[in-house]
């Protein structure tokens, strides 16, 4: 569990970083503020087993980071079909690379560069003979999105759900 901090100004990183494998955490009653040049406030990455849940936090002004320069022209939708991202990342709330079953439940999420939550399916990243994460199954309930400039939501695959949200 994860309980009660205070993460603030914290300058080209994430507030909060999970590795591969996290299963059954709770981030509860945080506030994650001011994120400086930041990509996300939490990065949770690879974890397929179990659920881990996110809930009764404040996230607040996650400004991104990226290059404008270094954003490829691409025709048409052609970029929305790749397995992997260019360089630029773009100020999430909440990231998920590969994480199945993320509850993310009853957060106030505000002024996000990109979108509140934001996930990628990485199927390929974990070798071992598993499948690495497909970004399924998540939950995202009863919470408020507020000035997140792309999207409050960013579903890559299917099998997620929303519902109680305010957008």
């Amino acid at each position: 569990i994860i309980r009660r901090n205070i993460f603030t100004k914290t300058l080209r990183a994430d507030h909060l970083w999970m590795d591969c494998g996290n299963e059954n955490n709770r981030i509860t009653r945080n506030l994650f503020l001011n994120g400086i040049e930041q990509r996300e406030a939490i990065f949770i990455e690879c974890s397929r087993d179990g659920i881990n849940l996110i809930d009764n936090n404040i996230f607040w002004n996650v400004e991104g980071r990226f290059d404008p320069k270094q954003i490829p022209v691409e025709p048409g939708s052609s970029g929305w079909y790749k397995n992997e991202e260019h360089t630029v990342v773009n100020g999430y709330a909440i990231y998920g690379e590969g994480t199945d079953r993320l509850h993310i439940v009853n957060n106030l999420i505000g002024k996000c560069r990109s979108a509140g939550y934001f996930a990628k399916s990485v199927a390929f990243r974990i070798d071992h003979g598993k499948r690495g994460g497909t970004s399924r199954e998540a939950k995202i309930y009863n919470n408020i999105f507020y000035d997140c400039k792309e999207a409050a939501i960013k579903f890559p695959t299917k099998d997620n759900d929303a519902q109680g949200n305010l957008y």
